[in-house]
């Protein structure tokens, strides 16, 4: 039996030899990394709104939701900074843990949640959280009903925020380490009391202030095949060779066992 032996340079080789079982480049499934954060308010200007007296401020010792003495609707904003989540990471699940004002016994509202349509938000000293442009196709709605009393130090957890924060990190302007910013309006009208309520801010107490909890996954890169690789059993195979002719780029040997 006679071995042939080619040196094939710089071209890509379909050789047709004797029926061989078809080549197999099965990889074991990659595992996704998951990863769960929590990313509070970092700074006085991150939280912000109207408070109970109408006016705008980014020194309120609370952020309020519903309508103000005017009852004209509050909108405030909530900007969450150095967010390590790669651009196009899987987002599993997304909320904002609040620790709220209390007494509040009767008001009830409807606090809608949407997301500022920027890869990187600025903090709201630069313009208010009312004058933000908001992505259009993904909103969350918190009903905050008359029957769930508020007490000062108890904790409030957001609606799922995942499509909005999805949108936000699947943006080409958003980095790994980027701030986002989540944006609340009043929709309707506020009843009970006081027709707000209300939740501690940074002002008040940083270890109390808001936080993004965040679940995501990234797949891991596909392995790259191995430059020994092979087709086939041994009455075909075509391997890698390296430069045997020195002309700077790999070659390919191929050994037909049949001839």
């Amino acid at each position: 039996m006679s071995t042939q032996r080619w040196i094939l340079t710089g071209l890509l080789v379909l050789a047709l030899l004797a029926p061989a079982a078809a080549p197999s480049f099965a990889q074991p499934a990659p595992t996704p990394t998951v990863v769960t954060l929590e990313i509070p308010i970092a700074a006085g200007s991150d939280d912000a709104g109207i408070g109970q007296d109408c006016t705008y401020s980014t020194n309120n010792s609370e952020i309020y939701f519903g309508q103000c003495a005017s009852n004209a609707d509050i909108t405030s904003g909530f900007r969450f900074a150095d967010v390590p989540i790669p651009r196009g990471a899987s987002i599993v699940d997304a909320s904002i843990r609040f620790t709220v004002d209390g007494p509040y016994a009767d008001d009830a509202m409807t606090v809608r949640f949407s997301g500022e349509a920027t890869g990187n938000a600025f903090a709201f000293d630069y313009y208010r959280p009312e004058y933000r442009p908001l992505i259009p196709d993904f909103q969350a709605d918190w009903q905050i009903t008359a029957d769930d009393p508020w007490t000062l130090g108890e904790t409030r957890t957001s609606p799922p925020l995942t499509r909005i924060v999805q949108a936000i990190v699947n943006r080409t302007d958003w980095n790994s380490g980027n701030a986002l910013a989540i944006i609340t309006q009043n929709l309707g009208t506020a009843t009970g009391t006081w027709r707000h309520r209300r939740v501690l801010s940074f002002n008040r107490s940083p270890q109390h202030a808001a936080r993004l909890v965040v679940t995501y996954q990234t797949m891991p890169a596909a392995p790259a095949l191995p430059p020994d690789w092979t087709y086939g059993p041994a009455n075909g195979v075509m391997a890698g060779a390296g430069d045997l002719n020195g002309d700077g780029f790999d070659d390919l040997l191929v050994v037909d066992p049949q001839n």
